[in-house]
């Protein structure tokens, strides 16, 4: 019996100290807001973003998220996108409407595929002028349809010209909290399984990876030296000239099948890795370089916007926020520079007439 409660003693000894540590943490811990600082378990009040960004509510376009979607409503521009495209209020899309004022209809990538697009009796009875598929640079492998015929583009349609107006609408600023409502003690528990073992052993089995920088990044966080990212993100080390190559087939491929109707116009619109986009700035330069869009871009029969170039140049300028510190999407000047990247695109194009009134 003295044994037992001896080892009753011991135990409740060695677990004092962590529930403590649990209350005081969900005390402490500011409430996840970013995706990669939720699955890597880092701070908030180190990654966590300070400068306003800015919403709008209700978004300025239509999402159709059911796996049933069906496209039955006219739109002169679709989108099949990710996570960048259908965040509601703070996606690229908003931007696009609001320097277009075009009709807008957004669809998740598993929801609508661009083959139940092409087929389906909307897309017949009242084709889009532009349909834009969107996908993140790390997911070109694993997401893009497969393409089993030439690699040739065929001719690009010439759709009567959109007249755009931008609209006068205000968009809403807002802060990520920095207080939880209630004491979170799950939060405190997943943030701590994620922390100790990394802080203290070195060992790190999330999707989240930490990378130091040469200087100071543009973001609003306090943390400004060190960049978080996917893991995934490092993957494309590993893609050889081939696969590159037939990511270029897959894009043209799609662009022949969307453009076949003779009156819709493809936009291929790859959201480059947050690894990329930082990569001048990364002290470990055996992980620059991983990104090859300009490889797409070489084909000129591709009509590839050139996000890429535009993000990164106005991080080198000094913009704050052009990615999130605490998460994998774009802050509100990253969805603002993307979406004018695209209309610019279909203005040289002559999809869209210049607006008369941005």
């Amino acid at each position: 019996m003295q044994h037992f409660r001896r080892y009753n003693l011991l135990f409740a000894g060695l677990l004092g100290p962590v529930v403590a540590l649990m209350f005081v943490a969900s005390f402490f811990l500011q409430p996840y807001d970013g995706d990669l600082t939720r699955i890597g378990g880092y701070a908030e009040s180190d990654f966590g973003w300070q400068t306003p960004q800015q919403r709008f509510v209700p978004p300025l376009y239509r999402l159709s998220d059911s796996a049933g979607a069906q496209f039955n409503r006219p739109a002169e521009a679709v989108i099949l996108g990710d996570s960048f495209s259908h965040r509601t209020d703070v996606s690229w899309p908003n931007y696009f409407v609001l320097a277009t004022g075009l009709r807008v209809q957004v669809f998740k990538h598993g929801d609508m595929t661009p083959e139940r697009l092409v087929q389906s009796e909307g897309f017949h009875r009242h084709p889009p002028r532009v349909v834009i598929y969107q996908l993140v640079e790390r997911n070109l492998q694993r997401h893009l349809p497969a393409a089993d015929v030439p690699c040739r583009a065929a001719p690009t349609p010439r759709p009567a010209q959109l007249t755009t107006t931008a609209q006068p609408i205000a968009s809403l600023p807002y802060l990520r909290p920095t207080r939880s409502a209630a004491m979170d003690l799950s939060m405190s528990v997943d943030f701590l399984t994620k922390t100790v073992p990394r802080e203290l052993f070195g060992y790190s089995g999330s999707r989240t990876k930490r990378l130091a920088l040469t200087h100071d990044a543009p973001f609003s966080s306090l943390e400004r030296r060190q960049l978080l990212v996917y893991r995934n993100d490092l993957a494309k080390a590993g893609w050889t000239a081939s696969d590159w190559e037939s990511t270029r087939c897959r894009l043209i491929d799609l662009q022949n099948r969307v453009q076949a109707n003779g009156q819709t116009y493809f936009i291929a619109m790859i959201a480059p890795d947050k690894l990329s986009a930082y990569d001048d700035l990364l002290a470990d330069r055996s992980l620059a370089g991983l990104s090859h869009i300009e490889w797409l871009a070489r084909d000129p029969a591709l009509h590839l916007p050139r996000i890429d170039l535009a993000l990164r140049r106005a991080i080198r300028d000094g913009v704050t926020d052009v990615y999130l510190s605490n998460d994998t999407h774009w802050g509100t000047a990253g969805y603002d520079i993307a979406a004018r990247t695209v209309v610019t695109q279909l203005e040289h194009a002559g999809v869209l007439a210049p607006a008369t009134n941005r």
